[in-house]
């Protein structure tokens, strides 16, 4: 029974060690396979980073033949695709500047054209301002008429006003005249209606007297009332004379008002015919102002044909400039984007990129001062932008 135990543990120790030992040829095999398939992912990334850092820096000659047909064959494949690209936006550039120089050309010629017409239209300009100061002269004539004309149509408008007061007073009388015409009227109803009741009562008293014979002391009461309203209508006889009287006097005075306006308008018929004698010599004035009007359109016309010739040549300029500035913008956005590096490395395709040194920009004269708002950009920073963008597809 020992032997069979010491047998069992034997087998049992061997089976471990083959055990750990296939173990270990694993775990080595799966290490090996990790590193082998880290350096096939890895160089060609590598590979493809350099490549997009000279890209970055403008090596459009640089060129990455796609070896292998997965992922990153690809990956390699899209790279020289962009560079592709790349060079195709460089050459339309430089159709670009081929295009914009003919129309720089056409522009400069159309600016000499248009200096010369310019100059034939100063020389009307002063054809116009002479004729200008004559009719300055002429308007300050007619303004100074204007002013003495303004001055009598002030008097008359016075004039006028003081009319109208006066008018406003004559009729605020024969209101008045027209008022105690009422109470006449009034006065006069009440004188009939006396009259009246005295004949009643005087027809009453002659019955009573009748009837009465000699005892007619009813006949005195009725004479004694007869008295009364004889009174009465003896006191509305003095109220219409004192009313009369009393129009006649507004009367009077509405006739004084009457003539004073009367005055007044004689006056103003007066300024009138003033103001139309200085008409007459502002009609003249303006007559000259016409003709020098006639001159200065003249000289107007002149100018208008010279500005319609400068209006089409600068219709072609804007032409012209329009498609300078489209050329430009698409140069702008191409530039902005990539440069453009001779690099003799670059038929290696896997060496770093080339940091070359930026042209300086040719300013056109009197520009000098802006140099600073268009400098480039550095080239290590604009690497490092592309380098960011490319980490980050």
């Amino acid at each position: 029974a020992e032997a069979m135990a010491a047998e069992a543990e034997r087998g049992q120790t061997a089976m471990l060690s083959v055990q750990a030992g296939v173990l270990g040829a694993g775990l080595l095999l799966l290490v090996l396979i990790s590193v082998l398939t880290l350096r096939s992912i890895i160089t060609p990334l590598k590979r493809a980073s350099r490549f997009t850092l000279q890209i970055a820096g403008g090596n459009l000659a640089a060129h990455v033949p796609p070896k292998r047909r997965d992922e990153i064959g690809q990956l390699m494949d899209s790279l020289n695709t962009m560079r592709k690209s790349l060079s195709n936006i460089i050459s339309d550039v430089k159709s670009g500047i081929d295009v914009v120089t003919p129309a720089a050309k056409d522009i400069a010629s159309g600016n000499e054209a248009l200096s010369t017409r310019t100059e034939q239209q100063a020389a009307s300009l002063q054809q116009t301002a002479s004729s200008m100061e004559e009719m300055t002269t002429t308007v300050r004539q007619n303004s100074d008429n204007a002013q003495e004309a303004r001055r009598l149509a002030d008097n008359n408008a016075t004039r006028v006003t003081q009319t109208g007061e006066l008018m406003t007073q004559l009729v605020a009388n024969m209101q008045r005249i027209t008022q105690s015409s009422q109470k006449m009227t009034d006065i006069i109803n009440v004188i009939d209606s006396i009259a009246f009741q005295t004949n009643i009562l005087a027809l009453n008293a002659s019955v009573e007297a009748a009837r009465a014979g000699e005892h007619g002391r009813g006949f005195a009461v009725v004479a004694e009332e007869v008295r009364k309203l004889a009174g009465r209508s003896a006191g509305a006889a003095q109220e219409i004379r004192t009313l009369i009287d009393d129009s006649s006097q507004e009367v009077s005075v509405g006739a004084g008002l009457v003539e004073k306006a009367e005055a007044a308008i004689s006056e103003v018929a007066e300024a009138a015919r003033s103001v139309t004698h200085i008409m007459h010599d502002i009609s003249a004035a303006s007559a000259e102002q016409s003709s020098g009007i006639t001159e200065v359109n003249q000289a107007v016309a002149e100018m208008d044909q010279a500005t319609q010739q400068n209006a089409l040549r600068v219709q072609e300029t804007a032409r012209a400039a329009v498609a300078l500035e489209q050329q430009a913008g698409l140069l702008s956005l191409s530039v902005e984007a990539f440069r453009l590096n001779q690099s003799p490395l670059a038929a290696t395709g896997l060496q770093p990129p080339v940091t070359a040194t930026p042209k300086a920009n040719v300013l056109p004269a009197g520009s000098a001062h802006n140099s600073s708002a268009t400098s480039p950009v550095p080239t290590k920073k604009r690497q490092m932008a592309s380098v960011e963008e490319w980490e980050e597809f």
